[in-house]
């Protein structure tokens, strides 16, 4: 896992990347990336202004075609989810995630 933040005003932009090399127990929650360096606006319907996900070996569901993020007002916890056309968006699950999983992104959010 890696990361980096840089902070310019009230904006954050978050750079990371997470590679699974192994999976164990059973999936029953969705994807998070908790510790973000600072907690999100807690006055904004949603805290998101842009997302970028690249990701290799994952296994979404028929009908979805990407990954996006979300950041719930007021916390440190950047929430991945899946979308598709004529779906609706859910929590990408954990069931997703092979043992060679990766994903890379980058994120602006406002605190």
């Amino acid at each position: 896992q890696q990361g980096t933040w840089t902070r310019i005003g009230n904006l954050v932009l978050i750079a990371f990347r997470v590679e699974i090399t192994a999976l164990s127990g059973t999936p029953t929650t969705g994807v998070t990336i908790t510790g973000l360096p600072f907690a999100a606006s807690a006055s904004l319907a949603t805290s998101a202004y842009s997302t970028s996900i690249m990701y290799s070996n994952l296994d979404i569901p028929a009908g979805y075609t990407t990954i996006a993020g979300l950041i719930t007002p007021g916390s440190q916890t950047l929430n991945l989810r899946q979308l598709g056309a004529n779906v609706a968006n859910v929590s990408l699950s954990n069931a997703a995630l092979t043992a060679t999983t990766e994903i890379t992104g980058s994120f602006i959010y406002q605190v």
